[in-house]
This record gives C-alpha cells, structure tokens and sequence, in this order.
C-alpha cells in the first residue's frame, strides 16, 4: 500500500527535488526488482514490482535521470525476459523511451534488446 500511495503521489519527481528523490529511491526500487521474485499470481510480491515499474515508467526522463539510464536499461531488460506479461509491457514502454530519449548514450544497449526480441520471434511459432 505504501509504494501504491508513493506511485500516486509522484509530483516531487516535478520539482527541484528530483535529484535527492533517485538518490533515494532508485536503490531500493533497484533491490526490490532484483530480491523479489518473478510473479504469476495476483500477490503482494506482484503488486510491488508491479507498482515500483509504474514508478520507475512515470519518471520524467531528462539530464537528472541520465546517471541511472543505464541501470534502468539492464534492470528492464531482465524483468522483460523473467516477469509476467503485465510487468513486461511496462518494461518494454521503459526501454522504448529510454532510448528514444538517450539514443546516442544507449548505442551498446540495443543490441541485447534486438536479440530479446529475434528470440521471441524465433519462438512465436511454437506459440501460436
């Protein structure tokens, strides 16, 4: 409840403040994306990284999130190739902005994603 009431309540990431909040809470959101588990029940477990990748998509993407693009890239990229279908779409709206964003400093992370996804085409028949 308490990462539902702070993805609700975001607007300090519109301030001044923006800088002293990633300071503070992109480690934890970090942790608590690489501690928890991959979900595919409705659980608690589920709705926290569900919520902290609300989180993490709702951030204004500018020069005070550069420092951290690169982990939110790798951090995305492993939460869309391990999660459920839900948090995985919020990832790839991540990775999608983030290099729309960032291009030319994300040049060395296109590639894993291409792979990602030549992978999941490669498999779509056995899907279908």
């Amino acid at each position: 409840q308490l990462a539902t009431e702070g993805r609700d309540s975001i607007e300090i990431v519109h301030t001044a403040e923006y800088q002293n909040f990633l300071k503070a809470y992109f480690p934890p959101f970090k942790q608590v994306l690489a501690s928890t588990r991959a979900q595919t029940i409705d659980s608690t477990e589920h709705k926290l990284r569900n919520v902290v990748l609300e989180i993490l998509h709702r951030l204004p993407r500018n020069e005070v999130l550069r420092p951290y693009v690169t982990d939110l890239i790798k951090l995305s990229m492993t939460v869309l190739q391990t999660d459920n279908e839900e948090n995985a779409l919020i990832c790839q709206r991540i990775l999608f902005d983030l290099h729309k964003d960032f291009r030319p400093h994300l040049e060395s992370e296109v590639q894993p994603f291409l792979d990602f996804v030549l992978e999941i085409y490669k498999g779509f028949k056995d899907t279908v």
